[in-house]
């Protein structure tokens, strides 16, 4: 369970691809899709304060929770990144 003074839980994936590059929002945000290198549906991901990091070459694995994004009037999920690094 998590809410009220329990932290949501954090997840991870290995061996992302960004598709596309990805852009700022606001001025502080990081936003992109993402997807497994073997395929699969692709997700979006926002990054709080992460617009200047420098996204690996290859493949990534990320850590993130999950969280459900409303814009204009269409509600989707989207992951919250926390942290990400080069696959190993």
């Amino acid at each position: 369970p998590f809410g009220q003074s329990h932290p949501p839980p954090v997840w991870a994936m290995r061996g992302v691809v960004p598709l596309g590059g990805p852009r700022t929002v606001g001025q502080h945000h990081l936003k992109l899709r993402i997807a497994s290198e073997q395929g699969g549906p692709a997700l979006d991901a926002i990054g709080w304060r992460m617009a200047g990091i420098e996204l690996p070459d290859g493949p990534m694995d990320v850590a993130f929770e999950l969280d459900r994004n409303t814009f204009r009037g269409e509600t989707s999920v989207q992951l919250v990144l926390k942290d990400l690094r080069p696959t190993e």
